[in-house]
């Protein structure tokens, strides 16, 4: 899927394509499809996807463990929803916005098969978190 809008429930602001479906080639095909996703209205977003059906990802479907416990900002300036095979990460802040999409176009031109690589990499681009590891 390359346009997530006609999923949405409301009208965002841009929606820009994200994570391993996208960024890694060959593309992975046995994940969901992850979208950044800017609104003008945080909480009406939130409250009009749950509304849809969507949920919030807390822990991981299959491991249980809780997801994005290193990101400080989770929950605040952004949000991470699933819908069947879809995830969007819901944000109102422009600045945070145009940096997760900095990092998915750096994780796209380096190739970053891992997903603890691509990670590290949004956490230092989108965030400013220090990282010491090589990425490629």
């Amino acid at each position: 899927m390359d346009n997530i809008e006609p999923q949405l429930p409301f009208n965002p602001i841009a929606t820009h394509a994200t994570g391993s479906a996208y960024t890694v080639y060959p593309p992975v095909t046995t994940t969901d499809e992850d979208f950044l996703v800017l609104v003008k209205d945080f909480a009406y977003a939130r409250i009009k996807l749950q509304q849809a059906g969507w949920y919030e990802c807390i822990v991981d479907d299959v491991t249980g463990a809780p997801i994005y416990r290193l990101d400080e900002d989770y929950g605040y300036t952004w949000l991470a929803l699933r819908k069947d095979k879809l995830n969007v990460m819901l944000t109102a802040d422009a600045s945070w916005y145009l940096r997760a999409v900095g990092a998915t176009l750096v994780c796209k031109e380096l190739n970053l098969k891992d997903k603890h690589d691509r990670c590290h990499a949004f956490r230092v681009i989108r965030d400013g978190a220090n990282y010491e590891g090589n990425f490629i």
